[in-house]
């Protein structure tokens, strides 16, 4: 992201006063830094990183997620609204840090997914059962079924590389605030060792780890 901005013809070297608008994500001094340069060239640098998947910005029901200088972010508001509902964060930075809240709980669920929906075939339920209870209580799953109830993992729509990078985004983030934070610890591990065999297929491939049962295996019956 620096390098795209920052880099030999990078995008702060367009002519005149602009307004950036950046939706990686990303740590939250990537966008601080970004916004300074930014200033130095007598623009303006606003994040909004945003939360769903390809259905969502089919149908423009992105969540988005903006932080910056208000009379900036009023200015590209019509923009943003044409991908989804926009929600005004707080001050540069903010986006940047709830976008790696949001991809934690995304994490989270989707490892839960993949542990319980085998759960639920081993104790002996119907797969169709158990999916259906599943995306009940986490509706997004269902965009996903193809992954979790065949292992088909292709086209990525979330590839399980960039969920490991925001996952380690994130831990540094909790380190540096001061809360410990085991369960996306232990997803975190978890998207690591998936990511040894689908780095590039869709966060979905979680599921492979439970598909396989040798590859985990419970420390205890807790």
């Amino acid at each position: 992201v620096r390098q795209a901005y920052l880099g030999s013809n990078g995008a702060l070297e367009a002519p005149g006063a602009r307004i950036y608008v950046d939706g990686s994500t990303v740590d939250p001094k990537t966008h601080e830094d970004l916004a300074r340069a930014a200033a130095q060239r007598g623009s303006t640098f606003i994040e909004a990183p945003v939360s769903g998947s390809v259905p969502a910005v089919e149908a423009g029901k992105l969540l988005v997620m903006v932080g910056g200088e208000p009379e900036a972010v009023e200015r590209v508001r019509p923009v943003l609204q044409a991908l989804g509902a926009v929600r005004d964060v707080g001050p540069l930075g903010s986006a940047a840090r709830l976008k790696l809240v949001a991809n934690s709980m995304l994490a989270i669920i989707s490892a839960a997914a993949g542990e319980l929906y085998n759960a639920g075939l081993r104790a002996g339920i119907d797969r169709e059962r158990v999916w259906e209870v599943l995306i009940r209580l986490a509706p997004y799953l269902d965009a996903r079924r193809s992954g979790y109830m065949e292992g088909r993992y292709e086209p990525a729509m979330f590839r399980l590389a960039d969920m490991v990078k925001d996952l380690q985004l994130a831990s540094g983030l909790y380190r540096e605030v001061g809360i410990d934070t085991p369960l996306t610890h232990t997803t975190r591990q978890l998207f690591e060792r998936a990511a040894q065999e689908h780095n590039e297929q869709d966060l979905a491939a979680i599921a492979a780890l439970w598909r396989t049962p040798a590859t985990v295996r419970p420390t205890s019956d807790r």
